[in-house]
């Protein structure tokens, strides 16, 4: 379903440059047709403002006659709930396996911090070689 400027002005309960200014922020999108009128799809417009509420004891739609439509019945709705209940379990699922990749990766740090420090540990140790004399020392000295 596509809205026009004022069409869609009064199904949100907006002013018509309310509308336009919207469209030129990039908020929601809207063309113009061959006649140069802006031209809103439905559901672009109701992605960002809702549908104004109105009073069923008196139809008050300014400049119309017809009530809107309500396409969404029953099912869509439950169905979009359905979907919405497996996207947010999926969700909580993904939510997981990042909670165990970070705890795994804290582990792998771990271990690769105490390989680290044993070896900076054996490189640094004194060597078991004997102190090398001088040829004085050699020829006079006693052997150990």
């Amino acid at each position: 379903m596509v809205y026009s400027l004022t069409q869609a002005a009064q199904a949100t309960g907006l002013t018509r440059q309310g509308i336009l200014a919207a469209i030129k922020r990039g908020t929601i999108s809207g063309s113009k047709n061959a006649q140069g009128q802006w031209e809103i799809d439905a559901a672009e417009l109701h992605r960002v403002y809702p549908l104004a509420t109105v009073d069923s004891s008196v139809n008050t739609l300014v400049g119309s006659s017809v009530t809107p439509d309500n396409t969404l019945s029953t099912q869509a709705i439950n169905t979009l709930q359905q979907r919405l209940a497996v996207t947010e379990a999926l969700l909580q699922e993904a939510r997981g396996q990042v909670d165990e990749l970070k705890a795994d990766r804290e582990a792998w740090k771990n271990e690769a911090q105490a390989w680290q420090n044993q070896t900076k540990a054996l490189t640094a140790a004194p060597s078991l070689e004997p102190k090398k004399r001088s040829l004085l020392a050699r020829l006079f000295l006693a052997r150990d």
